[in-house]
């Protein structure tokens, strides 16, 4: 029985251990930064909109891609990761974006895609881009 109690103590201490490492290792997050974000898919009307506040993409039109870009400073002393987010219904137009690293005191301008299918029904889609800001993980 005393044999047990040790067994399970020493699983119990090394799970509380990789626990903690795993917690700790985990990147912060130093900043959320959320966008709505709009385009309307049409049948054969392209337009486009100068918004500083939001990802508005304009009109679209089947088949077709959009770009807009964000640019995204690192004003802290370590490098950063942007993670990108998509909601809504205009969610499954982004192009995925991969994470992205920038160094201390660089900005980077980011394209931000949306791609219209053949199939993608005509109308108007909505939601948000949602920006994460992280510690590098590496820097961690």
């Amino acid at each position: 029985m005393k044999r047990v109690i040790i067994v399970l103590a020493i699983i119990s201490l090394i799970t509380f251990l990789y626990s903690s490492f795993l917690f700790f290792r985990a990147p912060v997050v130093l900043q959320v930064i959320e966008f709505p974000a709009s385009v309307s898919v049409t049948e054969n009307v392209v337009g486009f909109d100068l918004n500083s506040s939001a990802l508005v993409f304009g009109s679209i039109v089947k088949g077709s891609k959009i770009t807009r870009r964000v640019s995204v400073e690192n004003k802290y002393s370590f490098d950063i990761e942007v993670q990108f987010m998509f909601y809504g219904d205009i969610a499954p137009l982004f192009e995925k974006i991969s994470f992205i690293k920038i160094s201390s005191g660089e900005t980077k301008s980011i394209p931000i895609s949306l791609i219209s299918k053949k199939d993608t029904s005509f109308g108007n889609y909505s939601g948000f881009v949602k920006i994460e800001l992280s510690q590098y993980s590496q820097d961690i």
